[in-house]
């Protein structure tokens, strides 16, 4: 019997923090290990307990093994996992991983003695290929379902080569990779989304929540640090496209009502053919390169920079409608927009400064 952490003593090329035991016999003859192999409570340990609690039997012949459906904990998680060789070599492996749920939100701490510099130092000296097949994924206050990802691992980079997952009655999917060469590792990620429904995410703030109709489309290319504030590292651009798009009673829409009062009921509701957008996201600030609403009789176009807790420094707004979408309001009302006045249609630019939710930091722009 002997403990699997003292193997890193061997063999320096082992990932750090195994740990477990590990009974039986094992020989090589310079060419192929045979043997067989009693491993009990074994798991590896970075700033969580990544994997735990496996405990199983693997009969190793001419370099060659195959064990299906072995019992463990991932991030404190209960799965399965089916291990075998692909060739001869004893440097090839394929690993399935398969779970009922992963609560990201509920991962198994390793202690306060782990400062998270084991998941840099991983290094490994095999290659891996395989598949990652969970019913439901949680994060935060998400879902994701039927959740399948191929990935391929050598060395100190795992390339995820395809994934494919239900989100927000939507599908997302996509491919990236993942380097452990730095502290902390980072990421980068190309995914493509469809059929999002915008009323299914949970705004915690109160003057987002019910206020965005639709259901969006589109792709997004994303680098960020794998960290404890993941949001903060987050750099990129997502371009994306609203059908069915609605607005109700946003920030906005209040500082749009305060200079123009006769379309009071026409800007509170304001619905989409469609919306595009193309933004780029640094950390905690987003720029928005362009991000129009556009429908038959009323158009509306932003751009410029805030932050995510909703601050703006200096955002541009222009709104444009025609004569159909005025044709009901008193004639009074209609000659004081003659001024904006350009052919078919009025336009009218302002400028955002401050929290976007409140109608007093919008203004018309001189």
């Amino acid at each position: 019997s002997a403990d699997i952490s003292d193997l890193k003593i061997m063999d320096n090329s082992l990932p750090p923090g195994l740990y477990g035991r590990a009974s039986g016999g094992l020989s090589y003859d310079g060419k192929n290990y045979n043997g067989k192999l009693k491993i009990s409570n074994f798991g590896i340990r970075t700033d969580k307990n990544l994997i735990s609690s496996l405990s199983t039997e693997i009969i190793i012949n001419n370099n060659r093994l195959k064990k299906e459906n072995i019992p463990l904990k991932f991030f404190g998680n209960d799965c399965t996992v089916s291990i075998a060789t692909l060739d001869s070599s004893f440097k090839k492996f394929y690993i399935f991983l398969q779970s009922r749920q992963i609560d990201l939100n509920k991962l198994d701490t390793a202690g306060p003695k782990s400062k998270g510099s084991y998941v840099a130092g991983i290094r490994l000296p095999v290659s891996i290929s395989g598949k990652i097949a969970v019913n439901e994924v949680v994060y935060g206050a998400y879902k994701l379902h039927n959740t399948t990802v191929d990935y391929f691992a050598a060395g100190n980079i795992v390339r995820i080569n395809r994934l494919n997952t239900s989100l927000l009655n939507g599908n997302v999917s996509g491919a990236g990779e993942l380097m452990f060469s730095q502290n902390p590792p980072s990421a980068r990620a190309a995914l493509q989304f469809r059929n999002i429904k915008l009323n299914d995410i949970k705004f915690t703030d109160k003057n987002l929540k019910d206020r965005f109709f639709g259901v969006a489309s589109g792709r997004a290319n994303l680098n960020f640090k794998i960290s404890e504030n993941i949001a903060d590292t987050l750099q990129g651009r997502i371009v994306f496209n609203i059908t069915k798009g609605k607005v109700v009673n946003t920030g906005v829409q209040k500082g749009l009502i305060f200079f123009l009062a006769d379309l009071r009921y026409k800007l509170k509701d304001l619905e989409f053919n469609k919306i595009y957008g193309n933004i780029d996201i640094s950390g905690k600030d987003i720029k928005s390169n362009s991000f129009i609403f556009n429908s038959e009789d009323v158009r509306l176009s932003i751009t410029g920079n805030v932050n995510t807790d909703l601050i703006a420094t200096n955002m541009l707004m222009k709104l444009e409608f025609n004569n159909h979408f005025i044709k009901d309001i008193p004639r009074p009302a209609v000659a004081m927009l003659n001024k904006y006045s350009s052919g078919r249609w009025y336009v009218i630019p302002f400028k955002i400064r401050g929290n976007i939710t409140d109608s007093k930091n919008i203004r018309i722009a001189k």
